[in-house]
């Protein structure tokens, strides 16, 4: 498949957005970098490109026209049942956040969040890229771009032979109780050093609409 814009209209890229661009240009060589720095601290983690020309386009599109395109609701439903009938018992759970570089509020994604030897890890395969993080790290990289203001774990109801329902209930104590559950883990097993713990539960908080801390 070739990277292809399917917009037609003019677009102005100020200095701003041609910044973005630089930086998402050289986003093939961070990803592999960025494993390489994941994997001295967990090997379990990763972050990888599948398609660099079209995650380029389409990100490219979203910078320039500020709109939200991609694929990441079916890609993490798609992820999800392959995780189930890989056993893993995934939890499939949908983030609401505020866009902090673009502006746009009450923004949602769906990621996926399995347990390996111990500690919750967010599995997000969307948009040609497919990463693997340690769940609180994985909300503390989104905190330079965006403020989460709830989370919520899908229930699926069988409502026919082949048919399922998903309904999203607010889970942000269950969440920070998984967080948690990873902190003191590493804690114990001396990944991290006292005022790290302290740092990362400071920032992993989960944000309300009206700023005040949910707990």
């Amino acid at each position: 498949m070739t990277g292809q814009s399917k917009l037609n209209n003019e677009a102005v890229i100020d200095d701003k957005m041609r910044e973005r661009l630089n930086n998402l240009y050289a986003i093939d060589y961070n990803a592999e970098r960025a494993t390489e720095k994941l994997h001295k601290v967990d090997k379990n983690m990763y972050v990888k490109v599948m398609d660099f020309n079209e995650m380029y386009i389409q990100t490219a599109e979203q910078i320039v026209y500020n709109t939200l395109t991609g694929y990441a609701i079916k890609d993490n439903m798609d992820l999800y049942y392959e995780l189930k009938k890989e056993d893993k018992k995934p939890l499939l759970i949908k983030v609401i956040y505020d866009n902090l570089i673009t502006g746009n509020k009450d923004q949602f994604t769906l990621v996926n969040i399995i347990k390996m030897k111990g500690l919750y890890y967010v599995r997000d395969r969307s948009n040609f890229k497919d990463e693997c993080k340690e769940l609180g790290w994985w909300f503390l990289d989104r905190q330079r771009q965006s403020n989460t203001k709830s989370v919520s774990i899908g229930k699926f109801t069988q409502t026919g032979e082949n048919e399922q329902t998903c309904n999203f209930i607010t889970q942000n104590k269950q969440i920070h109780g998984l967080i948690d559950n990873n902190t003191a883990t590493l804690c114990l097993r001396k990944k991290l050093k006292p005022q790290e713990i302290e740092h990362r539960k400071i920032k992993t908080l989960i944000y309300n609409h009206k700023g005040k801390r949910i707990r």
